[in-house]
């Protein structure tokens, strides 16, 4: 190292032509270089979500959740799993490890380990959703009502409205690829039963639950034509 400076502290012509060949390269390159400010790439991660309709979040825990839990932890090159559980949803974040050489196929086996828990007929299926670099949030907007502090449903049912409202409009503008809603409650249908009813005619919980399921069905019935 000390003779390299000595040969170019004693040769100045040389130590400036090859300082500007440096420069000069180095603003070649990054013109050549392909730039973004928001690089597109697949992020080491997915998430899991099944919903559970009714179900209280122990029960999501118990029977959503926990199980899904037990069939990943056969799963190799997995950095951490973590899960939520809430009224009538249960989700699942599973990290894999960094720079995952066949990511695609670890993907392909959580999707395996889900589909063969043993998860209750009532859940809806499991659904996926690997980020992308493209896909992340570029702005959170809050929407509330003014001069209210607690929501009466008729109000959530009005501020809803005008969430929907408002993201129609922001999906129908071409710059924006998606829009996702939080703290939206889904209507739902409360059925209370007497129990002195069942008692009298000796019927079940589990009779008045199955009934309901089986009567609950949503199928297409064709076309309404007026003749």
């Amino acid at each position: 190292m000390k003779h390299l400076i000595s040969y170019f502290a004693g040769r100045p012509v040389v130590a400036n032509v090859v300082l500007f060949g440096i420069i000069l390269s180095s603003v070649v390159f990054w013109k050549q270089i392909g730039k973004e400010e928001m690089p597109e790439f697949a992020m080491e991660s997915v998430r899991v979500s099944v919903r559970y309709p009714g179900a209280s979040a122990e029960d999501v825990e118990l029977f959503i959740t926990k199980p899904i839990e037990e069939k990943l932890k056969g799963i190799t090159g997995l950095e951490e799993v973590t899960s939520s559980s809430s009224y009538g949803n249960g989700s699942l974040f599973v990290s894999f490890e960094p720079r995952m050489p066949n990511l695609q196929e670890k993907i392909q086996e959580v999707k395996d380990a889900v589909d063969s828990a043993d998860l209750p007929r009532e859940a809806d299926e499991p659904t996926y959703r690997q980020f992308r670099s493209s896909e992340k949030a570029i702005i959170d907007i809050g929407m509330y009502l003014e001069d209210i502090e607690l929501l009466t449903p008729a109000d959530r049912s009005k501020l809803q409205k005008y969430v929907l409202a408002f993201k129609d409009k922001i999906l129908s503008l071409p710059e924006i690829s998606g829009v996702e809603t939080q703290g939206y409650l889904r209507p739902e249908l409360q059925i209370q039963i007497k129990p002195e009813r069942l008692k009298q005619y000796e019927i079940s919980m589990n009779q008045v639950r199955n009934q309901i399921t089986e009567k609950h069905v949503r199928r297409p019935i064709g076309n309404l034509e007026d003749r």
